[in-house]
């Protein structure tokens, strides 16, 4: 194979990571990609395919197998392989230690941590000999009806299972991992989330944050305006609560006093306004939406995004809607159900004093403690260390534009007042991952941490004291002539031992 092609084939930035699925499938599917194949490669593509059931034909080499019954599996793994490939996945150096791991599970080097694993978090333990295994869902993927072939109910293609939906914070580290895997993890996610509250490259069109009386929205939202102003966005601020201008606001629709006809132009003319910068657009509630226009939520919405445009919004999860919208039609989707199902990432906002409490409680075995309202009792509307001044635990899901979800949890710490915003590229990423924090951060993540020299950044750029005595001991050329040394352009060169001297040419 030439160098290109196997650039191609395994480099992180290759062109056949950026095409979409179906042109790629679209590529493959024309018959001179096919018939320029040789015999014998096309009988081994077709080895790998599932054999013919009894009373099936068998499978004829002539004919591309993305013009059979097989084409919609083949074109779900080509998506799986392009992420695979953009994610760097395909590179020589990951694969071999992916087969690394793989053999250390083999060997058991990791048994006692998966046993202590599984008792914490499946809440159960298999028996001496015994493997237990956790049930298959995928819930991000969503259920579609895909073609089936022939009577089976699964990509026949898919020997693997997803992992179970995250129930708590920690479910991330339950994963069966190698130690470097957490290393690549928050690699990736924190350039995530740097991505998404700067609303780079449109990486999120809409965002759905879900916020109680326990945890307000509103540090995050003066997060996400914050970096909009760094980046010269334009923010749109529709309010039906929020009574003052909120800072750094360009403009401040008052929609709380508006009906639904007047506030929507307002907002169609201010996005309209200086066309080809980009607009971030904030609700900061869409519970009186969602009791009065539930039915035309998804449509008013979707009106306002635009590849410039980005929609923020709220929603309280703990104020009820009227009796009359659920009553409305009983067959529809509830709407919140319908802006999880229209976000493309969702931020779940938490307490950092109730996480660890929580997290406090799981350690000992106790039962894990609840606040305000679902603490059941009366007169209680609030709990203790809701909206606190330390920050604020976020819990993000993300889907990519091929579908597959990401979930993680961050820390967002508070924001230091400033008086002129600082460039994104010049300052220094300020959220954290979960695992990351000082106080959620269990003794052996403790030790861990300070061996690997802690999670200040997914690179250092200090010397050691022997990098710097190398670097001073470094004689640099023309180092003597700098000295005065050097005579009217004669060079200085001193021979080392493997230098073939030839009086005739080398004599200077």
């Amino acid at each position: 194979m030439a160098a290109q092609q196997k650039r191609m084939l395994t480099a992180e930035k290759s062109k056949l990571g950026k095409l979409e699925p179906a042109e790629l499938a679209n590529i493959l599917r024309k018959e001179a990609a096919w018939t320029t194949l040789p015999l014998e490669i096309r009988q081994h593509l077709y080895s790998m395919l599932p054999a013919p059931r009894a009373g099936e034909a068998p499978h004829d080499v002539e004919v591309n197998p993305l013009r059979t019954a097989y084409r919609p599996y083949i074109e779900e793994e080509l998506g799986r392989w392009q992420e695979d490939l953009k994610n760097g996945f395909e590179a020589k150096k990951w694969r071999e230690e992916a087969l690394q791991a793989g053999r250390d599970r083999m060997d058991g080097r990791y048994d006692e941590w998966k046993e202590a694993q599984r008792e914490e978090f499946w809440g159960e333990q298999g028996e001496e000999g015994e493997n237990v295994e956790p049930k298959a869902t995928n819930r991000l993927e969503g259920e579609h009806d895909k073609e089936r072939v022939g009577k089976g109910d699964e990509n026949p293609l898919s020997t693997f299972w997803e992992p179970k939906s995250l129930c708590h914070p920690q479910f991330l580290v339950s994963q069966l991992m190698a130690p470097s895997s957490f290393q690549h993890r928050r690699t990736h996610n924190l350039l995530l989330i740097s991505k998404l509250l700067g609303q780079r490259d449109a990486a999120s069109p809409f965002t759905l944050v879900l916020d109680s009386l326990e945890q307000s929205a509103r540090p995050l939202i003066a997060e996400y305006v914050r970096r909009a102003k760094t980046v010269n966005a334009q923010v749109v601020f529709v309010s039906l609560e929020t009574l003052r201008t909120p800072p750094d606001v360009d403009s401040f629709i008052p929609a709380w006093s508006q009906s639904l006809q007047t506030w929507q132009k307002e907002v169609t003319n201010a996005l309209k306004a200086q066309p080809g910068q980009r607009k971030l657009l904030v609700f900061d509630s869409l519970n009186p939406l969602c009791a009065s226009e539930s039915a035309n939520l998804p449509a008013l919405l979707s009106s306002f995004i635009n590849p410039t445009v980005s929609l923020l919004a709220v929603y309280h999860i703990d104020v009820p809607l009227p009796v009359t919208v659920q009553q409305k039609d009983a067959y529809s989707p509830a709407p919140l159900t319908l802006l999880k199902y229209l976000a493309t990432t969702i931020f779940t906002v938490h307490s950092l004093h109730h996480v660890l409490a929580r997290k406090a409680a799981r350690e000992r075995s106790h039962i894990e403690p609840s606040f305000g309202l679902e603490e059941g009792v009366e007169g209680v509307v609030q709990g203790l260390g809701a909206n606190g001044m330390d920050g604020i635990m976020l819990e993000m899901e993300h889907r990519r534009k091929s579908g597959r979800g990401v979930r993680e949890w961050y820390f967002l710490p508070p924001s230091a007042p400033s008086t002129a915003p600082t460039p994104l590229s010049k300052s220094r990423e300020t959220v954290t991952l979960l695992e990351d924090h000082a106080q959620y951060r269990s003794p052996e993540q403790e030790a861990a941490a300070g061996a690997e020299g802690g999670a200040e950044g997914t690179f250092e750029l200090g010397l050691t004291e022997k990098q710097r005595r190398d670097r001073e001991g470094v004689v640099l050329p023309y180092f003597d002539a700098q000295k005065g040394g050097g005579e009217g352009g004669r060079i200085l060169y001193d021979m080392g031992s493997e230098d073939d001297f030839d009086e005739e040419e080398d004599e200077i």
